[in-house]
């Protein structure tokens, strides 16, 4: 593992880095705050001998800039298993009980990311061990869940219309949709996306229970549409204005990084 030769750790606090973290995959990212030319993605591939835990301390321990200071570190969870609480209804003393009633599984480290301009919180969790491991290693990590950062950038995606607005996005083993009504949060879900039919199945029903006017609202496509060509041919003859969401970033990227990033790497790179 290696960085490019124009970051230099030591001066970290010019950077931000964000660890990406899936049930089956590891990668990191890492940008200057003052020079937007410098960029560097990489993806760590997991030993199948060892368990997740165990492949991110080899890692980490093996590689010794992750404990740097940087400017900001962000531990984005990438994750089917969260809830969408309504800021009435949350409480923060009571997330690991709000989690199990909802999920039906016993619960990890529980965490809540909220979304100030949609009254709501998103509950997820994370491996224990891992959520420790995290802790005890990096400087002040902030972690989040990645539909943490599309909600509200599709929120003020095209807001302006009076239209519904339906968000699908293909990234990892899954699919994210996402329903709006101008800037308000209609529904949220994250699907696995191994059988393609079911996949189909679950946004259908999705935009079936929003009552969306396949005539006169909006399908918008994000991630990775190069495999997932099947589905996204059927939802631009099931729904007339389907069009591909485009994402802008601050950092200077290659037309084709933009095609292979997960959106929400993409997103965070727009702040």
């Amino acid at each position: 593992m290696f960085l490019p030769e124009n970051i230099d750790l030591a001066q970290a606090q010019k950077y931000k880095l964000s660890i990406r973290q899936t049930s089956n995959g590891f990668s990191f990212y890492i940008y200057s705050i003052t020079d937007k030319t410098v960029f560097h993605y990489q993806n760590v591939k997991y030993s199948t001998l060892l368990s997740v835990f165990e492949n991110i301390k080899k890692t980490f321990f093996e590689v010794n800039f992750f404990a740097h200071q940087f400017h900001k570190l962000n531990v984005i969870n990438v994750t089917s298993d969260y809830t969408i609480v309504p800021n009435p209804f949350f409480e923060d003393n009571k997330i690991k009980e709000i989690f199990k009633f909802n999920i039906f599984r016993e619960a990890g480290k529980v965490l809540s990311d909220c979304m100030e301009n949609q009254d709501c919180h998103i509950v997820y969790d994370m491996d224990d061990d891992l959520h420790s491991f995290y802790v005890r290693t990096l400087w002040n990590p902030k972690f989040e869940n990645s539909v943490s950062y599309l909600i509200p950038y599709f929120a003020k995606y095209q807001a302006e219309k009076d239209t519904k607005r339906c968000f699908v996005d293909f990234h990892d083993e899954f699919v994210t949709v996402l329903c709006f009504h101008k800037d308000k949060l209609l529904s949220a879900n994250t699907f696995l996306n191994d059988e393609k039919e079911n996949a189909q199945y679950y946004i259908i029903n999705v935009i079936d229970k929003i009552e969306f006017n396949q005539k006169s609202d909006e399908l918008f496509l994000s991630g990775d549409l190069r495999n997932n060509k099947e589905t996204v041919e059927i939802l631009q003859t099931l729904i007339k204005n389907t069009n591909p969401v485009e994402i802008n970033p601050k950092i200077e990227i290659s037309e084709d990084a933009k095609k292979e990033l997960p959106t929400d790497i993409l997103i965070s790179l727009c702040e």
